[in-house]
């Protein structure tokens, strides 16, 4: 599956209200905060504190490592009482 600039762009581009939505229940200023704190990326790029950013590629660990992230091993105990 490729994902295409047309994906990006179109996921970026803005919200116009649900055309069943006539009595006004979605929360078109709350969908545009939403949409603001989002960033969809075709190539790395740089990671922002108040943003969640999707970068598309085949190698994470490379995204990460342009993005300014790093691996974080993290020991997780194998019973803490979670059911999944």
């Amino acid at each position: 599956m490729t994902v295409s600039d047309t994906f990006t762009t179109a996921a970026q581009s803005g919200l116009q209200r649900p055309s069943w939505d006539t009595d006004s229940h979605v929360n078109m200023a709350g969908a545009n905060r939403a949409q603001a704190a989002l960033v969809f990326s075709l190539t790395p790029v740089t990671a922002m504190p108040d943003k969640l950013t999707a970068c598309v590629g085949d190698d994470a660990l490379a995204t990460l490592a342009a993005m300014g992230l790093t691996q974080v091993e993290v020991e997780v105990e194998e019973d803490v009482g979670v059911t999944l």
